[in-house]
């Protein structure tokens, strides 16, 4: 969770209480010591009311279970990409994952196990992407990562990186983990996020047919 509720609420606290102060010693010519003391109060209120409000930005805009970023989050900052990238004159990769028979996961396994998977697979995809890149859990068991000034040839390879490592996760769990994927490219093949949207789902569906083909 960001701290920046907290350290505004600090910082007001800091500034009010020198603002009180300098007004009670340029209109008496003194200081009083009393608003000296308070300022701990100060600082918990401001503490606590920044507290508050990092909780509910935390809440709006990160999936609890994940502590990836959602769909609301998504929907509000893509635009900026968008115009970042325009900007630049760059392509952004837009990829949609996707894990499969996540249901006979949960009915074998429990649901408890269910989660604990959503949970490392969001912290395998941490690890896989540049800072610069962003993931969201995109449904119930779907996950989209956005990655600036990132081709066709980047994408490719950080899918790989993906799959090579969601092996060692299944083993690492004892629970069969395979993951369907596929990337869209800004301005290529959309300038709307419904429409990139559409086209890697279009090519996860067909990734998830070729490996239920090979498992045939």
């Amino acid at each position: 969770m960001e701290s920046t509720g907290r350290i505004l609420g600090l910082l007001l606290a800091i500034a009010l209480s020198i603002g009180v102060n300098g007004y009670f010693y340029l209109r008496l010519n003194h200081f009083d010591l009393g608003l000296f003391f308070m300022l701990p109060i100060l600082l918990f209120l401001g503490w606590f009311l920044g507290r508050q409000y990092d909780r509910v930005r935390y809440l709006s805009e990160k999936d609890v279970l994940t502590e990836t970023y959602n769909r609301r989050f998504i929907h509000e900052m893509f635009p900026k990409l968008i115009a970042l990238t325009e900007r630049k004159n760059e392509t952004m990769a837009v990829t949609l994952i996707d894990v499969d028979n996540f249901k006979c996961i949960n009915d074998t396994y429990g649901h408890q196990t269910g989660d604990l998977v959503l949970q490392r697979i969001s912290q395998l995809l941490s690890k896989q992407v540049r800072s610069s890149d962003t993931i969201a859990r995109w449904g119930g068991d779907e996950f989209l990562v956005i990655a600036p000034f990132t081709d066709r040839t980047g994408s490719a390879s950080l899918l790989q990186r993906i799959s090579e490592s969601i092996g060692e996760l299944s083993s690492e769990l004892k629970v069969p983990i395979t993951l369907s994927m596929g990337t869209s490219i800004f301005p290529l093949e959309g300038k709307e996020l419904t429409d990139l949207i559409e086209v890697a789902d279009q090519r996860m569906y067909k990734h998830k047919q070729k490996g239920v083909e090979q498992d045939e």
